[in-house]
């Protein structure tokens, strides 16, 4: 079995990039813990692997700025769907910012 996971990469990330994802995405555990979990779910790690920082830039947060542009143009008036946008606008902010300490990784198992 194959599963990407959002985790922390590093043990000290700065605050702004810990409570940005205390909001938006709580759950998120180090690789360790993510380990800890395959093991205790029965599973053999085969390896795993932590998504390089140009597969999130040219195929996502790239194409995404772009598109975000032109989505904040077209709806402006719309204060709801601007927060949205917003929203989208830190997430990329954040990786920018802070790649070092979070990533996707990935993690090949088998029972």
């Amino acid at each position: 079995m194959a599963v990407s996971e959002l985790s922390w990469i590093r043990p000290d990330p700065p605050e702004e990039c810990r409570q940005f994802f205390a909001n938006e995405y709580p759950a998120m555990v180090d690789i360790d813990t993510n380990l800890t979990t395959i093991k205790n779910c029965g599973y053999e790690l085969v390896e795993h692997f932590i998504l390089p920082e140009s597969a999130w830039w040219a195929p996502y947060y790239n194409p995404l700025g772009e598109r975000l542009r032109l989505m904040w143009n077209k709806y402006a008036p719309d204060s709801e769907r601007l927060a949205m946008i917003d929203s989208f606008f830190a997430e990329i902010e954040q990786y920018r910012k802070h790649s070092d300490y979070y990533g996707n990784v990935f993690f090949l198992m088998q029972k």
